[in-house]
């Protein structure tokens, strides 16, 4: 049987873990556009506009990028994606242990 996660440990990669899933939802082919991580940047908050969207998407993604979650994957023209590398889709997977209640 697998150790629990400490607790610091365990909040961290189940907000990691609920960031994916509500960014990656819906995504059909595994790809998730720029177009469609601002969309869901823009969606939540009413104070950002698209402009700000789009690079608050790039943000997250390159964040996500640095922790090995996501790839680059470029589009059929060329243009801005990502994919879940094997770590992301594996925490999407996996069913956090986490710490025992206090």
């Amino acid at each position: 049987m697998a150790r629990p996660l400490s607790r610091a440990r365990y909040i961290r990669l189940s907000r990691l873990q609920t960031e994916l899933r509500s960014l990656f939802a819906g995504v059909t082919d595994g790809r998730l556009s720029l177009e469609g991580a601002s969309a869901k940047a823009y969606a939540r908050t009413v104070y950002t506009n698209r402009v700000a969207s789009r690079s608050a998407a790039r943000v997250i993604m390159q964040r996500f990028k640095a922790e090995g979650l996501v790839i680059d994957d470029a589009g059929p023209r060329g243009g801005e994606g990502w994919k879940l590398s094997p770590t992301g889709e594996d925490l999407l997977t996996r069913d956090l242990q986490g710490p025992k209640p206090r």
